[in-house]
């Protein structure tokens, strides 16, 4: 019996070891709550999914997330596009993967990023058109998700409205998302219109959105802590 005891216990102190996480981050310790969340997780894309692209990936412990788009055939048409993460497994021959979508139902191809924070964290972000309309605007979904299951354990929406009636609506573009050191998160792009609460040249085409200690944040619709213009 100890013997057994002393082998379970090395044996789970090598997995999180080569997980590349300590007890305290946040791919370590999955219980049977997360472990029940992981069947989301699909082995495929939609049977419908074409012109798929990946556009970059972090690699963290033995696993490669990577940032796609696909589009899906109709009908219905026009037709829409995804936003996916795919996690492959390395260690593996050949290397299995696993996907979640993120955003569906967009009507143009999302813009997609995806970066890992110091201790392991893992955020992604994507635009989305949720209308056909030529006119409607596009907003940027951003999410941290959990490495093990890749639900989204904290998100945010940023978008661009415009006052006024000329154009309604205005859209907001994705450049990419950095975690910085202490564990922010910075989303730059481009804009047309003002994000609420933003500073300097308000207006401008240009924005950093920051969040405050995303690399901890457990909260579904935060707020940008703040956001510069120019």
């Amino acid at each position: 019996m100890k013997t057994s005891f002393v082998l379970c216990c090395l044996t789970v102190a090598l997995s999180m070891s080569f997980f590349g996480c300590g007890p305290g981050s946040t791919a370590a310790g999955a219980t049977e709550e997360t472990t029940s969340v992981s069947e989301a997780l699909t082995a495929t894309l939609p049977a419908n999914a074409t012109d798929i692209i990946i556009s970059g990936s972090v690699t963290i412990g033995i696993y490669r997330y990577s940032a796609g788009t696909a589009m899906l055939k109709g009908p219905p048409f026009p037709p829409t596009y995804i936003a996916f993460v795919q996690r492959t497994t390395l260690n593996q021959i050949p290397p299995p993967s696993v996907y979640q979508l993120i955003v569906q139902g967009s009507y143009d191809r999302p813009v997609v990023s995806i970066a890992k924070g110091a201790d392991g964290q893992l955020a992604f972000a994507a635009t989305r058109k949720p209308n056909m309309s030529g006119s409607s605007p596009t907003f940027i979904t951003l999410a941290r998700l959990d490495p093990l299951t890749l639900t989204t354990v904290a998100s945010s929406s940023l978008a661009a409205p415009r006052n006024g009636t000329n154009p309604p609506t205005a859209t907001i573009a994705l450049g990419s998302i950095v975690f910085t050191v202490p564990g922010d998160l910075f989303v730059t792009g481009t804009k047309d219109g003002s994000i609420p609460g933003e500073l300097g040249l308000v207006g401008g085409g240009h924005f950093q959105a920051t969040y405050a200690a995303f690399a901890s944040s457990t909260t579904l619709g935060l707020a940008p802590t703040q956001v510069l213009a120019w």
